[in-house]
């Protein structure tokens, strides 16, 4: 007596109900039926669905009827703290606040000013016909801590952001992006006429530093998400200026680096996923040490390489250099070290 196959039988695919409830979501956020403070407390317990997951994987397949209790039992924890999560504090600020801060330039012989950007854009700008020595116009998520101190003629200035786990995601972002009400940003001005030592910390958003005109004496910059644009001034024009040391930490995105004519600088990038361009003047004594994980190395036709070879199975590495660079005073020198993931590097 033949037999034939019995056809499996399948509970309900899980990722197509996922993808049915965030389009649910994704719509209802966009009617402003869903409230910013509920989706707050989505993305902050996301998790669950990873545990859904695994359960389904683990003994849903066994049976049907399990399946579907597993998978409606992770819908509902969802839905349910997403309608009282907001009255028991599981929900992240999402209010966006609008603030404004600015120190006087007065007596101040040198700044040190630390910015931490966690959800928008960053700005910064020199400023001008000012008498201020720094300002900030934000639009913000969670707090802000600020603090301002001065001391001998040196100002310490720290303004920062505190997210309470929206740091690296923002609700809002994603789902009321055609609403200008809704974006955060962070527009910073900094006085030209004092020498300042800058930190910068960029969270989810791009970065625009346009620094050209600032009197550096050293700069950190980390970036999360967003791509970066960074400007890069020269040295301080007196008899002790000495090159100024520069870090560049970026995540996700890539980034456009430009070093100003009479620049020498010390600069450092580690570079996540993405590419990055940095423009040299073309009569500087330019040294690179770089490595990539996967990414390509493409440098000037003014330097020559000195060491290393792009013969690896992946990445590139070795040490490049203009024919001025071992001649050149130390203090006016720029050297380049790169340290790149699967974005590339590319030196004009």
């Amino acid at each position: 007596m033949s037999t034939q196959p019995r056809s499996e039988q399948r509970g309900p695919s899980l990722w197509a109900i996922l993808l049915i409830l965030v389009g649910v979501v994704w719509l209802l956020a966009q009617a402003n039926i869903i409230s910013r403070e509920s989706l707050s407390v989505l993305f902050r317990v996301w998790p669950i669905l990873l545990i859904g997951i695994g359960l389904e994987l683990l003994v849903g397949r066994q049976s049907r009827a399990l399946s579907t209790i597993i998978i409606l039992g992770t819908i509902a924890v969802l839905v349910v703290l997403m309608v009282v999560g907001p009255s028991i504090g599981l929900a992240a600020s999402a209010e966006v606040t609008t603030a404004e801060y600015s120190e006087p330039l007065g007596d101040t012989e040198s700044a040190e000013i630390t910015i931490g950007a966690g959800v928008g854009n960053l700005n910064v700008r020199p400023l001008t016909d000012s008498s201020d020595l720094f300002s900030a116009d934000i639009r913000y998520l969670g707090s802000i801590q600020y603090d301002a101190s001065g001391n001998n003629g040196r100002a310490v200035i720290r303004l920062e952001n505190e997210t309470d786990g929206a740091r690296f995601f923002n609700p809002i972002d994603l789902f009321g992006w055609l609403n200008d009400e809704n974006s955060t940003r962070w527009d910073i001005g900094i006085s030209p006429d004092v020498p300042v030592n800058l930190n910068l910390s960029a969270g989810t958003g791009g970065a625009d530093l346009d620094l050209g005109d600032l009197q550096l004496t050293g700069l950190s910059v980390n970036s999360g998400t967003g791509g970066v644009t960074l400007t890069m001034p020269a040295v301080l024009n007196d008899a002790e200026a000495r090159p100024y040391d520069a870090v560049v930490s970026l995540g996700t995105g890539g980034a456009t680096l430009t070093l100003e004519e009479g620049i020498a600088v010390n600069l450092r990038v580690n570079s996540g996923t993405g590419g990055v361009t940095i423009d040299v003047p073309d009569s500087a004594a330019v040294r690179v040490d770089a490595e990539t994980g996967t990414g390509g190395i493409n440098t000037a036709s003014f330097l020559t390489r000195t060491s290393g070879d792009d013969d690896n199975f992946v990445g590139d590495s070795g040490i490049w250099e203009s024919d001025s660079y071992a001649s050149a005073d130390t203090n006016s020198r720029i050297t380049i070290e790169f340290d790149g993931g699967t974005g590339g590097l590319t030196v004009r």
